[in-house]
């Protein structure tokens, strides 16, 4: 079995190893491929026939024409195993070509042959010459054989058992061989055409008619390998990226867009003039492969792409403009593959994405940077479905006499290859990502259950009055369309009284009029959820707003209790925000308390809440029922 299965593997990596190539940008890839199933073609047949005509040739003592024969395959079957060793097409093509020349050059000298008919076996190969040649070796071979034949018989150089001996049949053998040889350049010419259309649509963006992606990727390579055979000191590649383009397809119409396009790839291919390669990479990034490695002249050439992009536009009655911004990879420092240089370009791209007309070098630093943000994107997807979520339970107090009335819902993260995410990293990464709705309503229905387990655990003389528990929501969260429908189908799957759960949201959501997130809002209020303002003072705050909003709770940032000491020992902006909270009649939380001061200074000008270290560090849900229970028993 054993033995099988090896032969089995071998044939099946077979295809692998005999197609196995390096890109090549001057062939398209069915090119490529039907050229190297031609070349196997003819060297199976070259092997099957030419130890027989090798042996007769010697046998009718033709030496030479031996000799060339047995150098024909030789070259032929060298060229083969450097191309299996290298992956380059242009190895073999090169070799059979020395092959093809050599051959012809035997059989003339020959005399066609023993019997002159030395010349059929190239005639035949006719058809696939252009793949293996090109188009100007496929026409050369067919004038070079009609020529060998016409001087073989103009000067009688055959032998005396040679069919040509036969006036009669010489004339119609020229004749033959002239029209196989004139159709056989008629056929290669075509045959040019034909791959020149299926290069064009392989490699050229039809829309700007500059190098495509395939393309440029394949010269990227092929200008790496040039470095390492040849030393050169280097070269660069220029990105381009043109930002909010979407907007000129939806506002003037595609055909303007593209229109605008190709005015665009005109101004690059303008500027890169004969040092650069232009393409274009994808929809609305452009790269360039240029020369320059000094920074100077990198980043002379990278303002005047964006400065030229961002020229306005004009066709007909309607005028445009584009923004741009551009970043710059050099090789080798950079990286030394192309997917490495072109992975930095857009790796500088998202981290540039809000600087219109910047040119920026590639920075190793901030490259790792989007690349963790990356990983942690793709590692959070499967967060929940992989249990690497949990609530923490950070204790909320009255500040007059440290009576415990709930907590505040802390989501934490603890993935297997990450490790310890911080809220701070991963929520506004959810946020960018898409599915922050997920995780929020992950954390609403865990928190409902664990809240549920507090009230059946603790009597209502413990919990007392006002036993809230606040959970964050985000803006998207707020402005999802469906959410009145899930706050609505809490409360139905749910015996907690009026009033346990506090959602908090920041002061952004105040100025935002957006009519999904006033919906959402509106749906809060009437099911009896309390509203808190988070991080309150960190915005830009409104009194108007917060009437309007009708909130119970105003959370003071942990960023201005941080600062009160003995040292510092008043705070004017914690004044006035209890002072407007007082105004409008709302309660007050204070994060972030550590220190006696801290909460002495909060509970002499009326904060009703504080949190903190100084009561209690976050506790998962366990330690937190056990935490109220001691507090209950201590009768604190």
């Amino acid at each position: 079995m054993g033995i099988i299965d090896s032969v089995g593997t071998a044939c099946r990596r077979l295809p692998a190893t005999l197609f196995s190539t390096h890109r090549d940008a001057e062939l398209a890839p069915v090119q490529v491929r039907v050229t190297l199933i031609a070349l196997y073609s003819i060297v199976i047949v070259s092997l099957l026939t030419a130890p027989y005509n090798i042996v007769m040739d010697l046998r009718e003592e033709e030496y030479f024409l031996a000799f060339t024969q047995l150098l024909y395959l030789g070259i032929l079957i060298s060229g083969l195993i450097s191309f299996w060793y290298s992956g380059q097409v242009r190895v073999i093509r090169s070799s059979f070509t020395f092959a093809v020349f050599i051959l012809i050059a035997g059989i003339g000298v020959g005399g066609g042959g023993v019997r002159g008919l030395g010349y059929l076996y190239i005639i035949g190969s006719y058809g696939v010459l252009f793949l293996i040649l090109g188009r100007l070796g496929a026409m050369i071979v067919p004038a070079l054989v009609f020529l060998a034949a016409l001087l073989n018989i103009v000067f009688a150089n055959y032998g005396p058992i040679s069919y040509l001996n036969d006036p009669e049949f010489a004339v119609r053998y020229l004749i033959v061989i002239g029209v196989a040889s004139s159709l056989g350049a008629v056929t290669a010419y075509y045959q040019h055409q034909v791959f020149r259309y299926f290069y064009h649509l392989a490699y050229t963006d039809e829309t700007t008619g500059l190098a495509n992606r395939s393309r440029f990727e394949a010269r990227l390579d092929r200008q790496i390998l040039k470095q390492h055979r040849l030393e050169f000191p280097g070269f660069s590649l220029v990105g381009l990226k043109l930002l909010d383009f979407a907007r000129i397809n939806t506002f003037h119409g595609s055909e303007y867009g593209d229109a605008l396009l190709s005015e665009l790839a005109y101004r690059i291919q303008t500027l890169c003039g004969n040092h650069g390669v232009p393409s274009r990479y994808s929809g609305t990034v452009f790269l360039c492969l240029v020369p320059w490695t000094e920074p100077y002249e990198l980043e002379d050439f990278g303002r005047k792409l964006v400065e030229s992009v961002q020229r306005t536009f004009s066709r007909g009655t309607q005028s445009v403009s584009v923004q741009a911004l551009a970043s710059v990879t050099i090789y080798p420092k950079d990286g030394d593959s192309g997917a490495k240089l072109i992975a930095n370009l857009m790796g500088s791209f998202v981290h540039l994405r809000d600087y219109p007309g910047f040119v920026a070098f590639f920075d190793e630093n901030l490259y790792r940077l989007e690349a963790h943000r990356y990983a942690v994107v793709q590692q959070l997807r499967g967060a929940i479905e992989n249990q690497e979520l949990t609530l923490r339970f950070q204790p909320k107090l009255l500040v007059e006499d440290g009576s415990c009335r709930g907590a505040e819902v802390l989501l934490r993260w603890k993935n297997s290859i990450l490790g310890d995410i911080g809220p701070d990293v991963f929520i506004p990464l959810a946020e960018q990502a898409g599915f922050i709705n997920d995780i929020t309503r992950w954390v609403i229905r865990t928190a409902v259950t664990a809240v549920e387990r507090v009230y059946r655990e603790l009597t209502a003389d413990v919990l007392g009055h006002g036993f809230v528990h606040a959970i964050n929501l985000s803006p998207l969260d707020l402005g999802d369309p469906d959410f009145p429908d899930f706050i609505a189908g809490i409360l139905e799957n749910t015996d907690l009284p009026a009033g346990a759960l506090e959602f908090e949201i920041t002061e952004g959501v105040m100025m935002d009029d957006n009519p999904a997130i006033q919906r959402s809002l509106e749906c809060i209020r009437q099911h009896r959820f309390r509203l808190a303002i988070d991080d309150f003072g960190t915005g830009y705050s409104s009194l108007s707003y917060l009437h309007r909003l009708r909130i119970q709770n105003l959370k003071i940032d942990k960023s201005f209790v941080a600062g009160l000491s003995e040292e510092n020992p008043d705070s004017p902006v914690i004044d006035a925000m209890l002072a407007m909270a007082r105004s409008l009649n709302v309660e007050t939380t204070a994060e972030g308390i550590e220190t006696e001061f801290q909460k002495d200074y909060l509970n002499e000008r009326g904060c009703t809440f504080g949190q903190g270290w100084l009561y209690a560090k976050p506790l998962e849900t366990e330690s937190y029922i056990a935490w109220l229970k001691e507090k209950a028993r201590s009768g604190n």
